[in-house]
C-alpha cells in the first residue's frame, strides 16, 4: 500500500511575520481602512441608543430610540461597520501582498457588494461562538470546575471553533463566493485547524505586547487632562483598535491564500483574476 503524502506545512512563521510587514508598512492606511468605518458604524450606534456629551461646560443629552427594535438594529448597524471594516483590509491585504496598486474605490464598492452575506455569516459565527461558550460554562458550572481551568478551556475551545470559520470573509470578498464563504472555510481549514490556532494566538500576543506599549502613551495622554489630551487618547485608543483588526485581517486573508494554495492549487495571482 503506499504511503500517503506528507500534509504541507502552514508556514506559520512565514505568515505573521509577512502579516506584520504588510500592516506597519502601511500602517497609516490600514488605520484609517478600520477606523472611518467603525467610527461612523459607532456613532449611528449612539444616535440610536443615546449618548451624553460635555461641551464647554455644557451638558448635552441625546435620549436615543428606545425599544428592543433600537438595539437590535444598534446592534445590526455595529455587525455591518465590523463587516466592511474587515472587508476593506482585506483586500487590501490582498493587494499588498502581490504588490498591486490599492484600489479604494474597488475596496470600497466590493465591501458594500458583498456586505449582506458578510454581515449574515458573522453574525452567524458569533452566534456559534456564544453557543459554545454557553454550553461549556454551563457545562464547567455544573461539574464546578476552578476559574483556572475554565477560562484557558473556554479559550482555545473558541479559538479552534472559530478556526473554522476563519476564511469566511476572505471566501466572500475575494473569491465572491456569498453565503457558500462558510462552507468552503470548513473545507479549507479542515486538517489545519490547530495551525490556523497557532497563528492566531501568536499574532494575538503580538497585538498584546503592542497594546500595552501605546498603552503608555494613552495613560500619559489621560492624564494630561484638557480637551487635547482626550483627543489624544481617543486616536491612540482607535489606533490601538484599528492596527488589531487589520492584523488579524491580513493574517487571515495570508491564511486563506495559503490554503488555496495547498488544497486547490491556486496561487494569489489566480485567485486575484477575479478583480480583472
Amino acid at each position: 500500500m503506499p504511503e500517503s503524502e506528507p500534509k504541507a506545512s502552514l508556514g506559520i512563521g512565514t505568515l505573521v511575520s509577512e502579516t506584520f510587514t504588510i500592516v506597519f508598512e502601511r500602517w497609516f492606511l490600514v488605520i484609517v481602512l478600520g477606523f472611518v468605518p467603525t467610527f461612523i458604524g459607532q456613532l449611528a450606534s449612539s444616535f440610536l441608543a443615546g449618548a451624553n456629551l460635555t461641551l464647554a461646560s455644557q451638558q448635552l443629552a441625546y435620549s436615543g430610540l428606545t425599544g428592543n427594535f433600537a438595539s437590535i438594529l444598534a446592534g445590526v448597524i455595529s455587525i455591518a461597520a465590523m463587516s466592511i471594516t474587515f472587508a476593506l483590509l482585506v483586500q487590501y491585504a490582498f493587494d499588498a501582498n502581490l504588490h498591486r496598486p490599492l484600489a479604494l474605490k474597488r475596496y470600497i464598492t466590493t465591501a458594500f457588494r458583498t456586505l449582506l452575506p458578510n454581515a449574515a455569516l458573522n453574525i452567524l459565527i458569533l452566534l456559534v461562538l456564544g453557543l459554545v461558550a454557553f454550553t461549556i460554562a454551563t457545562a464547567a458550572g455544573a461539574a464546578n470546575l476552578s476559574p483556572v481551568v475554565l477560562v484557558p478551556l473556554l479559550l482555545v475551545a473558541l479559538l479552534w471553533v472559530y478556526s473554522v470559520f476563519s476564511v469566511t470573509i476572505p471566501a466572500v470578498v475575494i473569491s465572491r463566493d456569498g453565503f457558500r464563504g462558510i462552507l468552503r472555510s470548513f473545507h479549507l481549514t479542515k486538517d489545519y485547524r490547530w495551525p490556523i490556532v497557532a497563528a492566531i494566538t501568536l499574532t494575538i500576543f503580538f497585538i498584546v505586547i503592542l497594546s500595552l506599549v501605546l498603552g503608555f502613551f494613552v495613560f500619559f495622554f489621560g492624564m494630561s487632562g484638557g480637551f487635547v489630551g482626550i483627543i489624544l487618547s481617543v486616536l491612540v485608543l482607535a489606533s490601538i483598535s484599528s492596527l488589531a483588526s487589520g492584523l488579524l485581517s491580513v493574517l487571515i486573508t495570508l491564511i486563506f491564500a495559503r490554503l488555496c494554495e495547498i488544497k486547490e492549487g491556486t496561487t494569489m495571482e489566480q485567485i486575484a483574476g477575479v478583480f480583472d
